[in-house]
Order: structure tokens, then C-alpha cells, then sequence
């Protein structure tokens, strides 16, 4: 994991990791209205934090990207 020095994208990292979901969404590489990655997988995937993880996603639910279903 680099620290936050190393990191040349200044955005805290949860913006980061939302903005490469939202890419990865639009790209068509994960499907449209399928579900996402699992957290785990998407802390895998990030080299993150759970919590981290859940800002982004929170970010871009409240953005309306994306629509939650808690529990599935």
C-alpha cells in the first residue's frame, strides 16, 4: 500500500476508488445494473480499508449512480 505521500492523485482516496468504480461502470467492464464486487473484493481489488471502501460507495449513492439493496 503507498502512503499518502506516494500517491500521485491528490483526491482522498475513497473519491479515487469512486471515480475508478463509476469508469469501470460506464466502460461496460462490469455490467450496468448488475451487482458490484463484494466489499472484501473491492478492498482486494483497492489495496483498501472497508471503511474506505464504504465512503466511496456511499459517495456514489448519494450522487445517484448507484442504488443500494442492503443485505444482498
Amino acid at each position: 500500500m503507498t502512503t499518502p505521500e506516494e500517491r500521485a492523485d491528490p483526491r482522498p482516496i475513497a473519491d479515487t476508488i469512486a471515480h475508478e468504480i463509476r469508469r469501470l461502470i460506464m466502460s461496460g467492464e462490469w455490467e450496468p445494473g448488475k451487482k458490484l464486487p463484494t466489499t472484501e473484493q473491492l478492498m482486494r481489488r483497492f489495496k483498501t480499508s472497508n471503511v474506505t471502501v464504504q465512503r466511496a460507495l456511499r459517495k456514489l449513492k448519494a450522487e445517484g449512480f448507484l442504488v443500494g439493496h442492503s443485505g444482498q
